[in-house]
């Protein structure tokens, strides 16, 4: 076992190809989900969940404004290409 990244956590070497774990002092690897959630942790959990929230809802206005500009710029393309046309 090696230790990677000061004493809290060490590597584990799997079988040749399976790549490797990460675990911290007491061998819990960071996806365990046998470990059960602490208040701390589902607090975390909230937070994350807030944030991601957040810039998803942040990214919906902008790719809809996005979409908005961009139908208005071809309906304006359209109305130049039928003048220029003799439409």
């Amino acid at each position: 076992m090696a230790t990677v990244g000061g004493p809290l956590s060490t590597v584990d070497n799997l079988e040749e190809g399976e790549g490797m774990m990460v675990t911290d002092s007491l061998g819990v690897s960071a996806c365990d989900s046998r470990r059960p959630l602490t208040g701390k942790d589902e607090g975390s959990a909230a937070a994350v969940t807030s944030y991601y929230q957040g810039k998803i809802e942040e990214l919906e206005i902008l790719v809809r404004d996005r979409t908005h500009n961009l139908q208005r710029l071809k309906a304006q393309r359209n109305e130049l290409n039928a003048k220029v046309c003799g439409g």
